[in-house]
């Protein structure tokens, strides 16, 4: 009967609740680790006479004997620059998705 219909409801509202949810915290996490993807310098790592690691804009290198250096590379390949523009305009995408899902289930309210 009624209560049957009760629950019915509440089920179909919290799975409703629980898929967008999900949905926002995959976009919201995609998002932090593409841009965090940008500012990691792990993308290659060499042991080579030193340490270096090379990412898309920045780099540590530790020549034998000499103290750990890091900072943004001067010389970008254009290659990593479109790289970086391309994981950049993911993450908007991914943010924007986001909000699109906050505003949808706003106005549902």
């Amino acid at each position: 009967g009624r209560g049957c219909l009760f629950v019915g409801v509440f089920w179909e509202l919290a799975m409703e609740l629980v898929i967008s949810v999900g949905m926002m915290a995959l976009c919201l996490s995609s998002a932090v680790l593409a841009i965090s993807s940008i500012f990691t310098s792990s993308w290659i790592v060499s042991n080579f006479a030193g340490s270096k690691n090379l990412g898309l804009i920045y780099a540590c290198r530790q020549p034998l004997g000499f103290p750990e250096w890091c900072g943004v590379l001067e010389n970008t390949p254009t290659e990593w620059m479109a790289t970086t523009c391309l994981i950049t305009a993911g993450a908007c995408v991914l943010l924007a998705a986001a909000i699109c899902l906050l505003l949808a289930e706003y106005k549902k309210k």
